[in-house]
């Protein structure tokens, strides 16, 4: 971790944000920018309004987080088809001309990485799904998607940041 006086620069966050489908200001960027940038631990929160970034609460219902990343997946060009049985918590989804079966039930103790791992096997290659360090740590799951080369992108600008906030799986 970063210490508390890091400060990731406007022009960095600037890039960070667009490439998160961020291109104006939000209530979070006005709250948090300073002159000279953000504070380290207070850009995720300028991040979480990106439609790339998930952020599953571990009583979510399956049923209402897939729209959210069927959402984001459509603003890079992918289409995923699901059908999931509100009753049971469990369904499919389909891509690419594959389907998985996914489950998420919270009383089962479920991770909702089961399910995003589930999607990354059945997107395009060059779309690439990330975690956060983070989790485990809290009572929500993190994950972000972006096409590979624009991960490898942000990686050049700025690794240290990008790996704070979200790394590939395995």
């Amino acid at each position: 971790m970063l210490p508390n006086s890091h400060r990731v620069p406007l022009e960095t966050a600037h890039q960070f944000l667009a490439t998160f489908g961020i291109t104006k200001p939000t209530k979070e960027y006005e709250r948090w920018v300073k002159e000279d940038g953000f504070d380290f631990e207070d850009f995720p929160s300028v991040l979480s309004d990106s439609p790339y970034i998930f952020m599953v609460d571990w009583r979510a219902a399956l049923e209402d987080e897939l729209p959210l990343i069927v959402t984001g997946l459509v603003g890079l060009d992918v289409e995923l088809r699901y059908d999931v049985d509100p009753e049971t918590s469990q369904g499919t989804i389909t891509c690419n001309g594959q389907t998985q079966q996914i489950k998420f039930v919270p009383s089962d103790s479920d991770d909702f990485t089961a399910v995003i791992l589930a999607l990354q096997s059945i997107v395009p290659p060059n779309i690439e799904f990330r975690t956060s360090p983070l989790n485990g740590e809290m009572d929500q799951w993190d994950f972000a998607v972006l096409p590979r080369d624009e991960w490898a992108q942000l990686e050049t600008l700025d690794s240290e940041l990008v790996n704070s906030l979200f790394v590939p799986f395995g």
